[in-house]
């Protein structure tokens, strides 16, 4: 029988509060959701500090369902890690949760108090502890966002009555009814974070409701995120590279 929930935690150097994470994701998953989930991590070989290996092992002895995705060296990407997970599920329900110790599992009380009048709950930040560089960044893709991306979007929810669109569109802490990602049969072709609008595009399309509540914020207290320049003028900032993929995506969403 397919669990009620299934979690999506995309993974990159997450070895040094993994363990921690996954016993409190399953204390809340057990509180919540009485019936059953899985948890799917998709970690990469890429990562430097064991992620993978460990993921494996806790794979071996934690109670409940837990499945590992591997993502092949040359499809990497937050957006295609999310995919992958998608691709992996059997849940009614997805949440999808960043590994990297920034959201608090126990919020996912507040997500759980709108399944019954929303198919999209999105998480919003409070107090972000991102560094100054990050929340610049942060700004300034909020703004294309809502250039290329929103108005596209605000059609279809006031003729389908979805309900208000969620203002943190990139957070990462979100419970969805996986049949409105699904619905279309389409493919995600976004494979940076651009996946977040392009996941809210398809639950729009069908039909879905939204909400939005608080969820916490934390810093990053261990391992390093793909997304970010660890040294140097530009520490903080986006890789270029990563930049320039999200920007494509956008594009070719915008487009489709």
């Amino acid at each position: 029988m397919p669990p009620e929930v299934s979690v999506v935690l995309p993974c990159f150097e997450e070895a040094g509060h993994l363990p921690e994470l996954i016993e409190t994701l399953e204390q809340a998953l057990a509180r919540h959701f009485s019936g059953g989930y899985e948890v799917i991590m998709v970690a990469t070989k890429a990562a430097g500090d064991g992620t993978p290996e460990l993921a494996r092992e806790l794979a071996e002895y934690r109670p409940g369902l837990r499945r590992v995705v591997l993502q092949p060296p040359d499809r990497l990407g937050y957006g295609r890690a999310l995919t992958l997970g998608l691709d992996s599920a059997r849940g009614e329900w997805l949440l999808l949760m960043d590994a990297d110790g920034q959201f608090d599992p126990r919020d996912l009380a507040a997500l759980t108090s709108q399944m019954n009048r929303a198919e999209f709950i999105a998480g919003r930040r409070v107090q972000r502890t991102d560094p100054l560089p990050r929340l610049v960044a942060g700004a300034l893709y909020r703004v294309v966002v809502n250039t290329l991306v929103a108005l596209k979007a605000r059609p279809t929810l006031a003729a389908a009555a979805c309900g208000a669109l969620p203002r943190d569109l990139d957070c990462g802490f979100k419970l969805i009814r996986r049949h409105n990602l699904t619905a279309s049969g389409r493919a995600f072709t976004s494979r940076t974070g651009v996946w977040n609008i392009e996941a809210l595009l398809r639950a729009a399309e069908s039909g879905a409701r939204f909400a939005e509540v608080h969820v916490r914020h934390r810093a990053r207290k261990t391992g390093r995120s793909r997304y970010s320049v660890r040294r140097g003028l530009l520490a903080g900032w986006p890789r270029p590279s990563e930049a320039m993929r999200q920007i494509f995506d956008l594009s070719r969403l915008r487009r489709s």
